[in-house]
Protein backbone atom coordinates (compact mmCIF):
# COMPACT_ATOMS: atom_id res chain seq x y z
CA UNK A 1 0.00 0.00 0.00
CA UNK A 2 1.13 3.49 -0.78
CA UNK A 3 -0.31 6.96 -0.41
CA UNK A 4 1.50 8.32 -3.43
CA UNK A 5 1.09 7.23 -7.04
CA UNK A 6 4.02 6.42 -9.25
CA UNK A 7 3.74 9.92 -10.77
CA UNK A 8 4.04 11.60 -7.33
CA UNK A 9 0.33 12.45 -6.91
CA UNK A 10 -1.54 11.63 -3.70
CA UNK A 11 -3.29 8.29 -3.86
CA UNK A 12 -6.24 7.05 -1.84
CA UNK A 13 -6.31 5.14 1.38
CA UNK A 14 -6.06 1.40 0.94
CA UNK A 15 -5.02 1.27 -2.70
CA UNK A 16 -2.09 0.01 -4.65
CA UNK A 17 -0.84 2.72 -6.91
CA UNK A 18 -0.07 0.92 -10.10
CA UNK A 19 -1.13 3.68 -12.42
CA UNK A 20 -4.52 2.11 -12.92
CA UNK A 21 -7.60 2.91 -10.84
CA UNK A 22 -6.52 4.66 -7.63
CA UNK A 23 -9.78 4.42 -5.73
CA UNK A 24 -11.16 1.61 -3.68
CA UNK A 25 -14.77 2.04 -2.80
CA UNK A 26 -14.67 5.70 -3.88
CA UNK A 27 -13.22 7.07 -0.61
CA UNK A 28 -10.14 9.24 -0.88
CA UNK A 29 -7.62 9.81 1.84
CA UNK A 30 -8.77 13.45 2.12
CA UNK A 31 -12.40 12.35 2.62
CA UNK A 32 -11.33 10.02 5.43
CA UNK A 33 -9.41 12.83 7.14
CA UNK A 34 -12.29 15.30 6.78
CA UNK A 35 -14.82 12.78 8.11
CA UNK A 36 -12.53 11.84 11.01
CA UNK A 37 -11.96 15.47 11.96
CA UNK A 38 -15.68 16.19 11.74
CA UNK A 39 -16.65 13.29 13.98
CA UNK A 40 -13.83 14.00 16.44
CA UNK A 41 -14.95 17.62 16.71
CA UNK A 42 -18.54 16.54 17.23
CA UNK A 43 -17.52 14.10 19.96
CA UNK A 44 -15.66 16.82 21.82
CA UNK A 45 -18.53 19.29 21.40
CA UNK A 46 -21.25 17.01 22.76
CA UNK A 47 -19.27 15.32 25.51
CA UNK A 48 -18.35 17.02 28.76
CA UNK A 49 -14.97 18.61 28.49
CA UNK A 50 -12.96 17.20 31.32
CA UNK A 51 -10.06 19.52 31.92
CA UNK A 52 -7.92 20.27 34.88
CA UNK A 53 -7.34 23.94 35.56
CA UNK A 54 -3.75 25.04 35.69
CA UNK A 55 -2.84 26.52 39.04
CA UNK A 56 0.36 28.51 39.20
CA UNK A 57 1.91 28.19 42.64
CA UNK A 58 3.35 31.08 44.61
CA UNK A 59 6.91 29.78 44.84
CA UNK A 60 9.19 32.74 44.18
CA UNK A 61 6.36 35.28 44.16
CA UNK A 62 4.15 37.10 46.62
CA UNK A 63 0.43 37.18 45.88
CA UNK A 64 -2.67 38.30 47.70
CA UNK A 65 -5.77 40.43 47.92
CA UNK A 66 -5.58 44.15 48.59
CA UNK A 67 -7.81 47.22 48.32
CA UNK A 68 -7.35 50.46 46.44
CA UNK A 69 -8.99 53.57 47.92
CA UNK A 70 -10.97 55.52 45.32
CA UNK A 71 -12.85 58.30 47.08
CA UNK A 72 -15.06 56.57 49.66
CA UNK A 73 -14.85 53.24 47.83
CA UNK A 74 -12.32 50.47 48.44
CA UNK A 75 -11.78 48.56 45.17
CA UNK A 76 -10.55 44.97 45.60
CA UNK A 77 -7.45 44.03 43.61
CA UNK A 78 -5.40 40.87 43.32
CA UNK A 79 -1.66 41.45 43.31
CA UNK A 80 1.18 39.11 42.36
CA UNK A 81 4.83 40.13 42.18
CA UNK A 82 8.28 38.57 42.28
CA UNK A 83 9.43 37.87 45.85
CA UNK A 84 12.98 38.99 45.12
CA UNK A 85 14.91 41.09 42.66
CA UNK A 86 14.75 44.67 41.59
CA UNK A 87 11.63 46.67 40.85
CA UNK A 88 9.38 44.93 38.33
CA UNK A 89 7.39 46.55 35.49
CA UNK A 90 3.66 46.82 36.21
CA UNK A 91 1.05 44.88 34.25
CA UNK A 92 -2.63 45.54 34.95
CA UNK A 93 -4.74 42.46 34.13
CA UNK A 94 -8.28 43.38 33.04
CA UNK A 95 -10.77 40.54 33.43
CA UNK A 96 -13.57 39.60 31.12
CA UNK A 97 -17.18 40.08 32.30
CA UNK A 98 -16.81 37.30 34.89
CA UNK A 99 -14.66 39.46 37.16
CA UNK A 100 -11.44 38.46 38.91
CA UNK A 101 -11.98 34.71 39.20
CA UNK A 102 -9.37 31.99 39.69
CA UNK A 103 -8.19 31.92 36.05
CA UNK A 104 -7.48 35.69 36.11
CA UNK A 105 -5.67 35.25 39.43
CA UNK A 106 -3.65 32.42 37.91
CA UNK A 107 -2.62 34.50 34.90
CA UNK A 108 -1.69 37.32 37.27
CA UNK A 109 0.59 34.88 39.12
CA UNK A 110 2.09 33.78 35.78
CA UNK A 111 3.00 37.40 35.02
CA UNK A 112 4.69 37.61 38.44
CA UNK A 113 6.63 34.42 37.70
CA UNK A 114 7.77 36.05 34.45
CA UNK A 115 9.14 39.03 36.42
CA UNK A 116 6.23 41.49 36.36
CA UNK A 117 4.35 43.26 39.13
CA UNK A 118 0.83 42.20 38.15
CA UNK A 119 -2.42 43.57 39.51
CA UNK A 120 -6.00 42.58 38.64
CA UNK A 121 -8.63 45.14 39.71
CA UNK A 122 -12.20 43.99 40.45
CA UNK A 123 -14.00 46.53 38.26
CA UNK A 124 -17.60 45.39 38.95
CA UNK A 125 -17.54 45.06 42.74
CA UNK A 126 -18.87 48.58 43.30
CA UNK A 127 -22.10 47.51 41.58
CA UNK A 128 -22.34 44.35 43.68
CA UNK A 129 -19.88 42.14 41.81
CA UNK A 130 -20.47 39.34 39.35
CA UNK A 131 -18.75 36.36 40.98
CA UNK A 132 -21.86 34.76 42.46
CA UNK A 133 -24.29 35.53 39.63
CA UNK A 134 -25.33 32.35 37.80
CA UNK A 135 -26.60 33.69 34.47
CA UNK A 136 -25.06 35.90 31.84
CA UNK A 137 -28.10 38.17 31.44
CA UNK A 138 -27.80 39.37 35.04
CA UNK A 139 -24.03 39.70 34.71
CA UNK A 140 -24.44 41.83 31.59
CA UNK A 141 -26.89 44.11 33.40
CA UNK A 142 -24.15 44.92 35.89
CA UNK A 143 -21.30 45.13 33.38
CA UNK A 144 -23.22 47.39 31.01
CA UNK A 145 -24.32 49.64 33.88
CA UNK A 146 -20.73 50.50 34.80
CA UNK A 147 -19.85 53.82 33.12
CA UNK A 148 -16.76 53.71 30.88
CA UNK A 149 -15.38 56.76 32.67
CA UNK A 150 -15.57 54.85 35.97
CA UNK A 151 -13.85 51.78 34.49
CA UNK A 152 -10.99 53.85 33.08
CA UNK A 153 -10.71 55.82 36.33
CA UNK A 154 -10.57 52.62 38.38
CA UNK A 155 -7.84 51.21 36.12
CA UNK A 156 -5.87 54.46 36.45
CA UNK A 157 -6.29 54.25 40.24
CA UNK A 158 -5.00 50.65 40.19
CA UNK A 159 -1.92 51.77 38.22
CA UNK A 160 -1.29 54.70 40.58
CA UNK A 161 -1.66 52.37 43.57
CA UNK A 162 0.69 49.79 42.05
CA UNK A 163 3.34 52.44 41.35
CA UNK A 164 3.59 53.09 45.11
CA UNK A 165 3.84 49.41 46.07
CA UNK A 166 7.13 47.83 47.12
CA UNK A 167 8.72 45.96 44.24
CA UNK A 168 6.97 47.94 41.47
CA UNK A 169 8.83 49.89 38.81
CA UNK A 170 6.80 53.10 38.61
CA UNK A 171 8.16 54.19 35.22
CA UNK A 172 7.02 51.02 33.39
CA UNK A 173 3.34 50.07 33.22
CA UNK A 174 1.30 48.10 30.74
CA UNK A 175 -2.16 46.62 30.52
CA UNK A 176 -3.57 43.38 29.18
CA UNK A 177 -7.06 41.95 29.13
CA UNK A 178 -9.36 39.25 27.87
CA UNK A 179 -12.69 39.52 26.05
CA UNK A 180 -14.42 42.58 27.58
CA UNK A 181 -11.10 43.39 29.22
CA UNK A 182 -9.36 43.16 25.85
CA UNK A 183 -11.58 45.85 24.38
CA UNK A 184 -11.05 47.91 27.51
CA UNK A 185 -7.28 47.73 26.93
CA UNK A 186 -7.73 49.67 23.68
CA UNK A 187 -9.64 52.38 25.53
CA UNK A 188 -6.93 52.60 28.19
CA UNK A 189 -4.32 52.99 25.45
CA UNK A 190 -6.29 55.67 23.58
Amino acid sequence: MSDVTSDGEPGTLGTETTGESETTGGITRRQVLVAGATFAGYAVAVDKVLAQAIKTDTTGIQAGDFEVKIGDYMMPVYEARPAAGGPAPIVVCISEIWGVHEWVRDVTRRFAKAGYFAVAPELFKREGGVAQIPNIQDILKIVLAVPRKQVLGDIAAAVDWAKKRPGARADRAGVTGWCWGGSTVFQVAA
